[in-house]
């Protein structure tokens, strides 16, 4: 009767032990926190010659986004060219919230138009170098915290200072842009010229400490636009 007895309050005293280190590691341990949504999101497209070959399947993974965009976000489009010269084809237009209705889905038919003009971008005038420094400098682009900025190319900037460009990377200073302000930046497509491991890290790593630099964030920096797509659309 006992040692029945002993066993009882070891059982009681271990389980005790178990909720309290349960309850600690509840209260210690934070829980995941979501990702943040863009109140904003701006898409640039590369329309230069270098990128041309894949425009098509980057408008295409750039409707995606659009389809799977919350109702409300506000969103910009544009072309990265030789300079900050062109047209912004939405300049802040936020995505109708109205949803479905009796005869008409509003969403849908806002998403539907606004994935049309981004068809569009295929039959603008193709140009060699990629400035993408004068479009992040651009007066209209959009800024903050709220704001994910998403570039389709090939980050191979191009400019009176130097290239980025060609089978081989050269660093070279980038020149000041003014601040973005908490944006969230994407580089989507990169290497089409096919990098080695080590000229993608580096090219990678002078663009990360360049947007920290100015302010911003460089959350992805990939070759795949199907994996972008996938985070701004689950």
């Amino acid at each position: 009767m006992k040692s029945q007895t002993v066993i009882g309050a070891l059982a009681i005293l271990s389980l005790t032990v178990a909720a309290f280190v349960w309850y600690a590691a509840g209260k210690t341990t934070p829980s995941p926190q979501p990702e943040p949504s863009a109140a904003h999101v701006v898409i640039l497209l590369d329309g230069t010659d270098s990128y041309a070959p894949f425009l098509p399947n980057a408008i295409a993974e750039a409707k995606k986004i659009v389809m799977g965009l919350q109702p409300g976000t506000k969103i910009t489009i544009s072309t990265i060219g030789a300079d900050a010269g062109t047209e912004f084809l939405e300049l802040e237009h936020p995505v109708a919230n109205h949803g479905p209705m009796k005869y008409i889905d509003k969403e849908k038919m806002d998403k539907q138009r606004i994935c049309q003009e981004l068809g569009t971008l295929v039959n603008q005038p193709i140009v060699h170098t990629t400035d993408i420094l004068a479009k992040l400098n651009d007066d209209v682009l959009p800024r903050g915290q709220d704001v994910h900025i998403l570039l389709y190319t090939d980050a191979r900037q191009c400019d009176k200072d130097g290239c980025l460009e060609g089978q081989h990377y050269r660093k070279y200073p980038l020149r000041s842009i003014r601040s973005l302000q908490q944006s969230r930046v994407c580089f989507i497509g990169v290497a089409r010229e096919g990098l080695s491991g080590s000229d993608w890290d580096k090219l990678n790593d002078q663009w990360k400490n360049y947007i920290k630099e100015h302010g911003g964030s460089l959350d992805v920096f990939t070759e795949s636009e199907e994996a972008t797509c996938r985070v701004y659309t689950k």
